[in-house]
């Protein structure tokens, strides 16, 4: 994973440094929010994957705005930690244009799973190799994982990091509300 740049990132969560990495062989940018006012604590850490509709424009399909946003303010209280935003996993790895067919499919009545691989696509295409390499390049060998998707831990207990998880809370809404539960009983997600 090759370092790019960083600045200075006040927001309204806290004062973070943004940090760019980038994979030298697919050649996708990620980022990083970082805040080390206080190193001796451990990092906690939320591995997010990229969503235009949620992230962006605050979609009410999903739970990913609320889910980033509670991340950075528990890393700015922690005054250690970092939020890794992961480029090129928009719809669980599909891509935008693909992520749209499959709401499309879910206004049919399709869930988020089925939507993907009735479009013949995986139901989560995902992978977080390049994220388990940024935490390595950050110096984290244990950290407060925060996440509700056991595949995150997987991928971070395989990278040899030791971790706690912190769950966060999700806001069911009725658009929401088949996502959520759909993430809970096939993608096995955790609740709070």
């Amino acid at each position: 994973m090759e370092f790019i740049s960083e600045a200075q990132l006040p927001t309204k969560s806290g004062n973070f440094t943004i940090k760019v990495f980038k994979n030298p062989i697919s050649l996708v940018e990620h980022f990083v929010l970082q805040n080390s006012d206080m190193e001796a604590v451990t990092p906690m850490v939320r591995i997010h994957s990229e969503c235009a509709t949620g992230d962006i424009f605050g979609s009410l399909r999903c739970d990913c705005q609320d889910q980033l946003h509670q991340a950075l303010t528990l890393i700015a209280e922690n005054k250690n930690g970092a939020v890794i935003y992961l480029k090129n996993q928009e719809g669980r790895g599909i891509g935008i244009s693909n992520k749209i067919k499959a709401y499309h499919l879910q206004e049919q009545g399709l869930n988020t799973y089925e939507a993907n691989e009735a479009l013949g696509l995986p139901a989560d295409a995902r992978n977080y190799d390049d994220a388990t390499a940024i935490l390595k390049v950050l110096g984290y060998t244990s950290i407060t994982l925060i996440t509700n998707n056991p595949l995150k831990e997987a991928a971070v207990k395989a990278a040899g990091i030791t971790f706690t998880t912190h769950h966060v809370s999700t806001a069911a809404n009725v658009h929401n509300q088949a996502y959520l539960d759909a993430k809970i009983k096939i993608g096995n997600h955790h609740t709070k």
